[in-house]
Parts: structure tokens; sequence; C-alpha cells
């Protein structure tokens, strides 16, 4: 195997897909299209729209059973103040959601 093919195949995949966000002031469920890329994870009322950012690097990402949400995890960057608690419609969408972006956080320290 070639280093080129190393390489493309240790690279995470791309996920993207909607999934809900607790909001921070009325603490209700919003439906938010979501992207991961690189170490970061975008997000937005649209796809068009993905400008929000959620730096993972060094982040702490957790199962969480806010809100009585089964299929829910969260997200606290490191020198962030806010903890983003995102839902998932089920467990296997969130375990593929976590599983990557662990992957793009260990994947980033290799570069």
């Amino acid at each position: 195997m070639d280093q080129q093919n190393a390489t493309q195949q240790n690279k995470p995949e791309t996920v993207c897909g909607w999934l809900s966000l607790r909001t921070v002031f009325s603490k209700k469920w919003k439906r938010q299209w979501f992207r991961l890329e690189r170490n970061h994870l975008l997000y937005g009322d649209s796809e068009k729209e993905a400008c929000k950012k959620i730096e993972l690097e060094g982040a702490r990402l957790q199962e969480t059973h806010k809100d009585q949400r089964p299929a829910a995890f969260s997200v606290k960057p490191v020198n962030g103040r806010r903890t983003f608690y995102i839902s998932a419609d089920d467990d296997m969408s969130r375990l593929r959601w976590m599983q990557a972006i662990c992957f793009a956080k260990v994947s980033q320290r290799v570069d």
C-alpha cells in the first residue's frame, strides 16, 4: 500500500445530517443541520447555513440523558463555557456521530 492510499484510509469519514440541539436560553430542542469537518462540528438551520462552529480539539464528549432524551450526547469544548447538548434520532445514529467525532479528534493529533 502506498502512502497516499494509507493517508486516505486514515481520514475521518464525512458525517452530516439533522440532529437536535438544546438551545441555551429557552432550553428547547431545535433541529439543526450538522457537519463534521476536520476538528470542528459545524451546524446551522440548513446545510447551506451550517456556519456555527464547535471546536472539538480537547473537547469532552459523553453520552447524556438530558431532558430524558435517549439518544443524546454532550460536547464540552476545552476552553468554552458552554456545554452543547445534542440529540440524534436513535442510538445507532448517536453512536455513529460519537465515533466519528472521536476519530476526528484523534486523527487531528496525528496530522
